[in-house]
């Protein structure tokens, strides 16, 4: 049956949605709630007393208009290896529960959480 359905694909009697609605039938869409505010965590492993100043400045959530009034003035060519666009990561802030966790080459650790 899979094979039939993929069979259609490739040959262009079905497009690309409705071939997933066939292979995937039970599958609902899911509604994502707007997020308000972004909680951060930044873990330094050698630099307690940084981790420590930098867990008290993010001790509260900030507000999320002003995380993309931030991201406004990031310029695009500094956006080059990251393979989100500006325009996506403002788009996804904006939804809840998404966490987010970067790992650096130097063991730096990034959290965030949209809440």
């Amino acid at each position: 049956m899979r094979q039939d359905i993929l069979k259609q694909l490739t040959e262009g009697q079905l497009n690309p949605k409705q071939a997933y609605r066939l292979l995937y039938p039970n599958q609902r869409q899911l509604k994502c709630r707007k997020a308000h505010f972004v909680k951060l965590r930044i873990k330094i492993p050698e630099e307690k007393g940084v981790t420590r100043f930098l867990a008290f400045l993010f001790l509260l959530p900030f507000p999320l208009f002003l995380v993309r009034w931030g991201l406004k003035f990031v310029k695009e060519d500094q956006m080059k290896e990251s393979p989100l666009s500006k325009k996506d990561i403002l788009h996804l802030i904006g939804y809840k529960p998404i966490r987010l966790q970067v790992r650096a080459n130097d063991g730096v650790i990034v959290n965030i959480h949209t809440l």
